[in-house]
């Protein structure tokens, strides 16, 4: 079996948003996100940003300056397959825009209504030594 064949059968995890932070001003950026992974993984700093194209999630990422200065970015965090790439990005501008909807009718939002619910871990209860 190829490579290929064994990622095209992979299930994508259950996926969980948190809208950790909207930005109402003119940026570019419009908001910062969690997304935790079938409900083991918690990866933080997915960004909405809105583009001539529309809204699209930017992965997370870490500035560095290479040997002659440069600045770059690497990403932290990447999805390995087509598919899981793509949920991301359903699943976390999914969840942006009804938080935006949500505030922009003066509602509480209640994270239990959501279908994308964020799931606070209280440390002292994980079954750890």
């Amino acid at each position: 079996m190829s490579n290929t064949d064994k990622n095209s059968k992979r299930e994508i995890p259950h996926l969980n948003v948190r809208i950790n932070k909207i930005y109402t001003d003119e940026s570019n950026i419009k908001a910062y996100a969690s997304l935790i992974i079938g409900g083991i993984f918690v990866v933080h700093g997915f960004r909405v940003v809105n583009s001539k194209n529309g809204l699209f999630v930017v992965m997370p990422a870490s500035k560095y300056t290479t040997k002659n200065g440069e600045e770059k970015y690497k990403d932290m965090f990447y999805a390995f397959t087509r598919d899981g790439y793509q949920k991301i990005q359903e699943v976390i501008i999914d969840a942006y825009k009804k938080k935006i909807s949500a505030d922009s009718s003066k509602k509480e939002v209640v994270r239990n209504e959501s279908e994308y619910e964020f799931k606070e871990l209280d440390l002292l209860d994980l079954p750890f030594d």
